[in-house]
This record gives structure tokens, sequence and C-alpha cells, in this order.
């Protein structure tokens, strides 16, 4: 998608690679997602558990954790699948 200035008021987080997810747990658990390797750290997930992050390359991993009452379960996927376009 070009032309697209949404994900942040930084010019230069206005261009390159993005991902959509959309992720979900049980219920009543908060989702916190984080692109390790990236430019921030981790999110908290609003209800709907959209998640858009910008991929900088495919050494990158895409992390979530929900974390209810009875503890954390993490789960990491490894990035390096992608194929990147470039900017």
């Amino acid at each position: 998608m070009t032309g697209w200035t949404a994900f942040s008021g930084d010019p230069a987080e206005q261009s390159g690679n993005y991902i959509a997810v959309k992720a979900t747990a049980v219920e009543g658990a908060v989702i916190n997602a984080q692109i390790i390797g990236g430019d921030h750290g981790p999110v908290t997930l609003d209800e709907d558990g959209i998640l858009i992050a910008r991929i900088k390359n495919v050494g990158q991993d895409l992390q979530f954790k929900a974390i209810t009452a009875d503890g954390v379960q993490t789960i990491t996927y490894d990035l390096s699948g992608l194929t990147l376009l470039d900017e």
C-alpha cells in the first residue's frame, strides 16, 4: 500500500513493509505484542486483537504474550519466510 501514513506521525515510519495480524486468547486475557528487533517495545492490544506492525528485516520475530491470572503464555513467530519489498 502506498501513501498510508496512519501507522505513525514519524515520517521515517510512514513507508516500508507492514504486517497485520489478529490475536486471540482466552476470555479475560491481556495480549501484549512485540516485534523482536523492532524499534518499539511491546504494546497491549485492544479487545479487537489487531496488530499492525512495521517489519524492517526478515531477521525479526513477532511475539505475543497472553497474560491471565493463571500465568503467561508466550508464542513467537519466525518472520524469516517473509518476502519484503524494497522501499
